[in-house]
């Protein structure tokens, strides 16, 4: 609690100019302070166990106990407490304010009059004593990919989860809560424009009728101008926009055109705005709603156009592993008959070599044709894809579509490869005389016939003699 009644003293001081601040991530430096406000910010500093440096204007060094009033104003400066890489401490609100327009990328900001943990899509807060656990990001669309600004110097954030509440119902009671509250409708406004003239701050919904918002200067009265029912629906309309990466882009139209058909041409005012977010933000879901029914019946044609197409695909792969069997087992028959003719006839060895070469080429042609064909179908659904079926998530692309024809490529590569192996061991058996040629052993059956006739012709003449 010490902490806080130093941040609510400096604070105080420096609405009224008694002071001025300056803190950074690690230090905070109070310079042009009173002899009598140095002694109280003093005794604060201790009570909150830090450790505190005091300077004059000549930058001497002063110790509390020395402190002369001819001497003031003074320079204090004390280091604040560090965390782990993920957190931010910070003492006041005024320093609270510019780290926020800062866009600081802490996971957990630790702001001493925050109060109650609050939770958000980007980060969290709370005081100095809360025992809170780092949250991790939700990754959200940014939305600079959909509001078109006419200014290099971008305004609308990067990202939206740092201003988008998980509970939207959350009560913003402290004043840090409530300048975080101002940053937050400053950004979410922003992020659900159609164009931001960077110019003059001019902040357009296309409509019709055409809508122009100017937010006004002081960004400290926003929260106080929209309101607190007004902020609610303003942060449910935001995180429902960026729900979805794949939907974001189709909201994005819909309620910017919700909310400028809600408000006249005349509603500039920032609190007319709030009066139109929540009849703007229920049309919004009605709008997508039916287009979703519209697009749904386009979705289920497109579904079953790739069922078909996949079921014709692996029906083709499995007609050509048919193929392919069956002209290894044609070849097989064949080879095994030229074979049979090598050792039992006198056909020329050169034929039998050119008819199983002609049997080689068939097979190895209706293997060729069968994985070109697979590396065509691949190709095309490579290209198509992204084009027809985006709408289908990865995996589920996977399931209906890789899947079952990976399988039936699969079955026609081991059916191609082991049968084209076969018929060159068959072909080279063939065309290198791997099995005995005639003559080898037992000769061939002409020569054993006449020798048969030679052997009768001696034993006749033997038995006659």
């Amino acid at each position: 609690m010490s902490e806080i009644k130093l941040a609510r003293a400096i604070d105080e001081l420096f609405l009224v100019k008694k002071l001025y601040v300056t803190e950074t991530v690690d230090h905070v430096a109070l310079s042009e302070v009173s002899f009598t406000h140095t002694k109280n910010l003093l005794e604060l500093i201790n009570q909150a166990r830090l450790v505190a440096s005091i300077h004059d204007r000549d930058h001497s060094d002063w110790s509390e106990i020395e402190l002369r009033e001819e001497y003031a104003p003074f320079r204090i400066a004390f280091a604040k407490p560090q965390g782990s890489e993920d957190e931010l401490f910070i003492l006041t609100n005024t320093a609270f304010s510019a780290f926020l327009k800062n866009n600081q990328s802490a996971r957990l900001w630790r702001v001493a009059r925050f109060g109650a943990t609050m939770r958000t899509e980007g980060c969290t807060y709370a005081d100095w004593e809360q025992d809170v656990e780092t949250p991790a990001p939700i990754a959200k669309k940014s939305p600079r990919s959909l509001v078109r600004e006419t200014s290099g110097n971008r305004i609308v954030p990067a990202t939206i989860a740092p201003w988008t509440l998980t509970d939207s119902s959350f009560a913003l009671k402290s004043k840090a809560a409530i300048i975080w509250a101002n940053y937050s409708i400053s950004a979410c406004i922003r992020s659900l424009a159609d164009d931001i003239d960077s110019e003059t701050g001019e902040i357009k919904f296309k409509g019709p009728p055409r809508l122009t918002l100017k937010l006004p200067e002081r960004a400290d009265k926003y929260f106080e101008d929209l309101g607190a029912s007004a902020f609610s629906s303003l942060q449910q309309a935001v995180a429902w926009v960026f729900e979805n990466d794949r939907e974001a882009e189709v909201r994005h139209i819909l309620f910017a055109c919700e909310i400028a058909r809600s408000s006249n041409p005349t509603d500039g005012e920032l609190h007319l705005l709030g009066r139109n977010l929540q009849p703007a933000f229920e049309g919004a879901k009605i709008a997508y709603q039916m287009s979703i029914a519209e697009v749904g019946k386009d979705t289920l044609k497109s579904l079953a156009d790739l069922r078909k197409s996949v079921t014709e695909d692996t029906s083709k792969v499995t007609e050509s592993t048919r193929q392919v069997a069956a002209a290894v087992a044609g070849a097989l028959a064949l080879g095994f008959g030229l074979i049979a003719a090598r050792t039992s006839t006198t056909t020329p060895h050169w034929l039998l070599v050119t008819v199983m070469v002609i049997v080689v080429l068939y097979v190895g042609t209706i293997i060729f044709a069968g994985f070109d064909f697979i590396r065509l179908q691949r190709s095309l659904r490579s290209e198509w894809q992204s084009r027809l079926y985006r709408f289908l998530p990865q995996s589920d692309y996977d399931v209906m579509v890789a899947v079952p024809t990976r399988h039936a490529e699969r079955t026609f590569t081991w059916t191609a490869g082991i049968g084209g192996v076969v018929v060159i061991l068959l072909a080279c058996a063939v065309a290198f005389d791997l099995i005995n040629p005639p003559g080898a052993e037992s000769g061939s059956p002409q020569k054993t016939k006449a020798e048969h006739a030679k052997q009768s012709n001696n034993s006749a003449a033997s038995t006659t003699k």
